[in-house]
C-alpha cells in the first residue's frame, strides 16, 4: 500500500500540520473539525503500516547480508524510535486540539 502511494513519514507529518493548523481555527464547523480528526486518525494507522513495513525491510537486509536481526535493528533503532515518538507526539497533539475544537463548538 505505502508503496504504491509512496507515502513517507514525511507526508503524514506534514499533513497531521495542516491538520492542527485546520483545527486550530476557531471558525472550523464540527462537521469539518470530525472529518479532520478521522483524517488524522486514518494517517497514524498509515504511519504505523509504514513504519513495520520499514522495520521488515531492515530485518530482510539484515538477514541476507548475515546479520542477526537484533543487530540490525540495535544499529538503527534509535532513529527510528525519534521519528516515531516525533510523529505519535504529533498524531496526540492533533487528537487532543480536534477534540478541544470539537468541545469548543458543541
Amino acid at each position: 500500500m505505502a508503496s504504491e502511494t509512496s507515502i513517507t513519514f514525511e507526508n503524514v507529518k506534514e499533513r497531521l500540520d495542516e491538520i492542527v493548523d485546520a483545527v486550530n481555527d476557531e471558525s472550523i464547523s464540527l462537521d469539518d473539525a470530525l472529518d479532520l480528526y478521522e483524517e488524522a486518525v486514518k494517517l497514524g494507522m498509515q504511519a504505523s503500516t509504514l513504519l513495520e513495513e520499514g522495520l521488515a525491510q531492515q530485518d530482510a537486509e539484515a538477514e541476507a547480508d548475515g546479520g542477526s536481526i537484533d543487530e540490525a535493528n540495535a544499529a538503527s533503532v534509535s532513529g527510528t524510535e525519534q521519528s516515531v515518538v516525533s510523529e505519535d507526539a504529533g498524531a496526540a497533539d492533533a487528537d487532543e486540539r480536534a477534540e478541544d475544537a470539537v468541545s469548543r463548538l458543541q
